[in-house]
């Protein structure tokens, strides 16, 4: 016996719990926000780390440690931090990871 699309609308919205998953409206899930897809223009990252590596008195003044110091971290985390580049995501590079978390 099928049952018409009407009287499976009733029988759902009968029952409490299928009623509120029904009638409640879900949020858009968002894979990158706005805010985040700007980091490379917007971004502190993009905009003072070169400036910095330019300097090494402002670097060290800036980070607590030497540009060499920085850059043999680096090189030790860096397999840990890289993550995949996707079609859908572009990642935060080893380098970004490695200032944020040190500042």
């Amino acid at each position: 016996m099928a049952l018409s699309s009407k009287v499976r609308r009733i029988l759902l919205l009968e029952n409490s719990f299928l009623r509120r998953r029904l009638l409640t409206k879900k949020k858009k899930r968002i894979g990158v926000h706005e805010m985040n897809k700007k980091r490379s223009v917007l971004g502190e990252f993009h905009h003072v780390y070169e400036e910095l590596r330019l300097d090494r008195e402002r670097f060290f003044k800036f980070l607590r440690m030497s540009i060499e110091t920085f850059d043999f971290l680096l090189s030790k985390v860096q397999f840990k931090l890289t993550k995949q580049v996707t079609n859908f995501k572009k990642p935060i590079f080893a380098a970004e990871r490695l200032y944020v978390t040190l500042r």
